[in-house]
């Protein structure tokens, strides 16, 4: 579930897009990579975010700057985001941008999880401490 790809922390996602009924990788998972400098949900590749058909949504601009003070404009529409060995749902705002080459994971994507971060054994633990969206439908 949890594993690092090069030096960077990583979570296995699907992807949805819960409005036109796409869902990405269609069988599995795929890795995206924890970004903690990353205040958004989750940013796609231009690639994925069309096989998703987010672009066909309306869709909603916005300006981000990057830590070297660039100022980069990315497009986004509501998607959801599945972490299958937790059995959580989250719904936010999946972006993207020109040139994005890997899915990032950013905090608004964690939220509702306790992340332990291993760096020395490279190691990551996560376990929810929200009731699941499942869980909260029962009530």
């Amino acid at each position: 579930m949890w594993n690092f790809l090069g030096s960077s922390p990583a979570i296995e996602v699907r992807m949805r897009n819960t409005l036109l009924g796409e869902t990405y990788p269609r069988n599995g998972g795929v890795m995206a990579v924890l970004d903690t400098g990353y205040s958004g949900f989750l940013l796609l590749p231009t690639k994925i975010f069309r096989a998703l058909r987010l672009d066909e949504l309306m869709s909603r601009k916005s300006v981000a700057w990057l830590a070297d003070g660039m100022k980069i404009e990315m497009k986004g529409a509501v998607g959801s985001i599945e972490i299958p060995g937790l059995g959580r749902t989250l719904d936010g705002m999946v972006q993207t941008l020109e040139g994005a080459s890997e899915i990032l994971i950013g905090m608004d994507g964690i939220r509702g999880l306790f992340v332990q971060l291993d760096c020395c054994n490279r190691k990551l633990y996560a376990e929810s401490c929200e009731p699941s969206s499942s869980e909260q439908e029962g009530d």
